[in-house]
């Protein structure tokens, strides 16, 4: 995943155009979201999102930040969310240490991953961008 990140391949998605404060409820500090076609074509609709959906939250230590000190990513690996677990969630954190890898089935994935974003859309406090919903939070169209 690291390599991936490195190489940069994301940021051809749809990206947010500058950084900013993290938006209620995140815990994500200063970010910029890139999202892939999958979800930047359907960002304002009601449906689940389908397989292939992804995004890139990158992460910053201020707004002023010229580098990402780290990452959130989400890939949708199957057509039924399955309450989070088919949900692919990796997260690198300001310094380092990574927080998850892997399915939203087990670990720190699922605590903390889906444990947040399985509220995504639910309610007006969950729906901080037009679309959210499925996990995904803010879509970017």
């Amino acid at each position: 995943m690291e390599s991936w990140l490195q190489s940069g391949a994301y940021k051809t998605w749809h990206c947010e155009g500058a950084i900013h404060a993290s938006r209620a409820p995140s815990p994500h500090g200063f970010n910029r979201i890139c999202s892939n076609d999958a979800i930047s074509a359907n960002a304002t609709g009601t449906g689940d999102w389908s397989e292939g959906a992804a995004a890139v939250k990158e992460l910053y230590d201020s707004a002023t930040s010229t580098s990402p000190s780290g990452y959130a990513v989400y890939l949708k690996t199957s057509s039924d969310s399955a309450g989070g677990a088919n949900w692919y969630w990796y997260e690198r954190l300001p310094g380092g240490s990574i927080s998850a890898d892997g399915l939203g089935s087990s670990g720190n994935a699922k605590s903390t991953c889906v444990g947040c974003h399985a509220a995504a859309g639910a309610d007006a406090a969950h729906t901080p961008s037009p679309g959210g919903r499925d996990q995904v939070y803010t879509p970017v169209p």
